[in-house]
């Protein structure tokens, strides 16, 4: 009696996708071999799956906090009337997930003077107007993420501190017995723009009665002793 013998072979199929019910704000992340290895939900939850040489899964889970808006404080400086300073007022500001923070925006200034975004977003130039007082402005910071905080920055605007004029030596010649008015102040000069006046003058080296103002303090009036 004659038997047939039927030989059977079964290839092993890969499979590299799965059709899963599609839910809102849920997505499933497969490997090359079918098999689930990550499941994402929107509320920020990520589930995650490892299989060991046998086949068996392993489930991890992972929660991802949601962004959170950085912090602003708001600053106060100081500046002296027409300069420009450079404010850090990210110095003071904070970001609870330590996200880099950047300026996006600054306000109009309140009181005068101008503030303009520099270094990339990471300070504020001021330039103070003439006038005193007190100036404020605002600006917002954001994190890359979504988030933002605006804080308000008071710059003290002081005069500028009275520099010394500047007085330079002076020449003239007279005749013995004679007068002469001498504008001393002709080559002096006053580094903020100052009116000068003539104040004070010392007695003559080398003989003559001390100098006298003339009507007006702007010159001085030696007079020269006589000649010998």
């Amino acid at each position: 009696m004659m038997r047939n013998t039927l030989t059977a072979t079964v290839s092993a199929l890969a499979i590299l996708s799965m059709a899963v019910p599609a839910q809102a704000g849920v997505q499933y992340i497969y490997d090359n071999a079918g098999r689930l290895i990550r499941v994402e939900y929107s509320s920020g939850v990520t589930i995650r799956y490892s299989y060991d040489a046998a086949g068996n899964r392993r489930e991890i889970t992972t929660t991802q906090l949601p962004n959170r808006a950085p912090i602003a404080v708001d600053d106060s400086v100081s500046a002296v009337a027409s300069n420009t300073i450079d404010i850090d007022v990210r110095a003071n500001d904070s970001d609870p997930d330590r996200n880099p923070m950047t300026i996006t925006a600054v306000s109009a200034v309140s009181g005068g003077g101008t503030a303009t975004i520099i270094g990339g977003g990471t300070l504020v130039r001021y330039t103070a107007p003439s006038t005193t007082g007190s100036k404020t402005f605002t600006y917002t910071l954001s994190d890359g993420k979504g988030g933002t905080a605006s804080a308000t920055v008071t710059v003290v605007v002081n005069a500028a501190p009275n520099r010394p004029p500047v007085a330079v030596d002076d020449s003239a010649s007279v005749i013995a017995s004679s007068v002469v008015d001498i504008l001393v102040r002709a080559n002096d000069s006053d580094p903020d723009g100052d009116a000068l006046t003539v104040t004070a003058v010392s007695a003559v080296s080398g003989g003559g009665p001390r100098p006298s103002w003339a009507e007006e303090p702007t010159s001085v009036t030696p007079r020269p002793p006589p000649l010998a």
